[in-house]
């Protein structure tokens, strides 16, 4: 587990997704750094959690100062930590394992282009892909908002590019957004031999009014696990394969002329849709509840999706936009339960995962229009129950 160690006390502090820290420190009042714990997981499914003790926030950034990430290169465990300069700006550290025992060196600062980039990175992550490519996944506080980017309270997302640790810095592309929707937050990569797989927070920090489940005592998800690819410096994330084991029926639809077609969802569902596009200019997906309803409409015109919750009664609303690029073709998968919803445009080249909160008990239908006929052709499933256990 990560602990700070100062004269003459040391703490420790659960991980964000378990427990609120804030909750803990109001009691203990004791200095610290909160993050995730790392550890090994073992043949019985057991995971061994590891000690890891390193000083205080270093001099030249204050005490906003969390969410360390290990990874590890040519054998050698480094972490990563979000911090915020003096100056109250935005950037990560490294820290590299000493030898035996629990000494961690401080290397210093990553360098990147973004010297000024809002005023905190949460939950950095560095992440391998291959050709010695690498990702440096967080979540800058404090953007200002674009037209078709920056558009939650705070974002998450990626720069790709070359890692040196004898420099500490990156050589990299510009900061993309990996989710475009309401409610993504804090994802976290989890690396194996042949891939790298992320989980998200599924939720806003700070926007506690747009999740009415709140009166219930629980709040927020975690997304469903994707798989994360590199394309010419883009990450693409694709729904990972073992999801299929929760298909259960399905419904064929192939269409070769249509402007409109209505079909009703389970509880849990996913929708493959292919569309040829030929003279229409706009394709809706909308999800009906009743009287409620969320749409996804993509405008050829100015090659952009917006997402409007402007028709639902509970929990967030408003719109986002985006950029999605589709010229003849365009596609769609589309992941729906009971609140949660999921999509993927075009193969993962962009993402957006966000909530409803239907007043009524009911299952939605799914009504894809367009203003001119288009060829649709794809698959509707009944999805099975998913559960973390």
């Amino acid at each position: 587990m990560f602990t700070t160690k100062t004269a003459a006390t040391a703490a420790v502090v659960l991980p964000r997704m378990a427990l609120s820290a804030s909750s803990i420190l109001a009691t203990q009042k004791i200095p610290t750094i909160s993050g995730h714990l790392p550890g090994t997981l073992l043949n019985d499914g057991r995971v061994e959690k590891d000690d890891i003790v390193v000083p205080d926030n270093p001099q030249g950034y204050t005490a906003h100062f969390r969410d360390p990430n290990l990874f590890e290169v040519d054998g050698v465990r480094h972490f990563v930590i979000g911090v915020q300069r003096k100056n109250e700006t935005g950037t990560a550290l490294i820290y590299r394992e000493a030898g035996e025992g629990d000494e961690w060196d401080l290397l210093g600062e990553l360098k990147t282009d973004y010297k000024k980039f809002g005023y905190m990175w949460e939950c950095p992550g560095l992440v391998k892909f291959d050709n010695d490519y690498w990702a440096l996944i967080f979540s800058p506080q404090g953007l200002e908002e674009e037209e078709f980017q920056y558009q939650n309270i705070f974002q998450a997302g990626y720069i790709t590019g070359r890692l040196s640790l004898d420099s500490l810095e990156m050589f990299h592309g510009k900061f993309e957004e990996l989710d475009k929707g309401f409610d993504f937050y804090a994802p976290q990569v989890f690396s194996s031999t042949d891939k790298n797989i992320l989980l998200g927070w599924m939720g806003m920090p700070d926007k506690d009014d747009e999740y009415p489940t709140g009166d219930e005592g629980w709040k927020f998800s975690l997304t469903m696990p994707r798989v994360l690819t590199l394309k010419q410096g883009h990450i693409f994330s694709q729904p990972a394969e073992e999801l299929k084991a929760l298909r259960k029926g399905s419904v064929d639809i192939n269409e070769s002329s249509a402007t409109a077609i209505t079909k009703k969802l389970s509880t849990g569902s996913e929708s493959e849709l292919n569309f040829k596009l030929n003279d229409a200019k706009q394709i809706s997906l909308t999800l009906k509840y009743g009287e409620e309803q969320a749409d996804i409409t993509f405008d050829k015109a100015t090659q952009a999706v917006t997402i409007d919750r402007s028709g639902m009664k509970l929990g967030g609303r408003g719109k986002r936009r985006f950029k999605v690029y589709a010229d003849k073709t365009y596609n769609v998968q589309l992941f729906v339960d009971r609140t949660a919803v999921e999509v993927f445009f075009q193969n993962g080249e962009q993402v957006a995962s966000f909530f409803v909160f239907p007043k009524e008990d009911i299952k939605p239908e799914l009504i894809i229009s367009s203003d001119s006929p288009v060829e649709i052709k794809g698959k509707i499933y009944e999805l099975g129950a998913f559960n973390f256990a």
